[in-house]
């Protein structure tokens, strides 16, 4: 049990932790290389637990998701500073113009 003024240990990650700092394989990670983090990582998910693993899911999951988004926004930039969307309000009128008049 820790004394009432101790300072909590914290995380590799910064979090305050009631649990000290385990050093393991994947704490050198940030030095190595994707090809010798693989390894690692697959490692490490074969011992984790069903819920970890779905944790782990989501998390890549939003990482996934981030991505995209990023990829979507840089593609948007390129599209307006191309001129591509100078007429998208005459186009959406022209559109609407076309549906009201097909469907009286």
């Amino acid at each position: 049990m820790m004394a009432a003024n101790a300072v909590p240990p914290t995380s590799e990650f910064g979090l305050n932790s009631p649990y000290p700092m385990a050093h393991s394989d994947m704490t050198l990670t940030a030095t190595l290389n994707p090809t010798e983090i693989r390894p690692l990582l697959q490692s490490k998910i074969g011992q984790m637990s069903d819920e970890q693993v779905t944790k782990l899911h989501r998390v890549m999951q939003k990482l996934e998701a981030q991505q995209l988004w990023e990829e979507i926004k840089a593609a948007g930039a390129r599209d307006r500073a191309e001129g591509k969307y100078d007429r998208l309000n005459e186009v959406i009128a022209e559109v609407r113009a076309e549906m009201a008049a097909s469907n009286p």
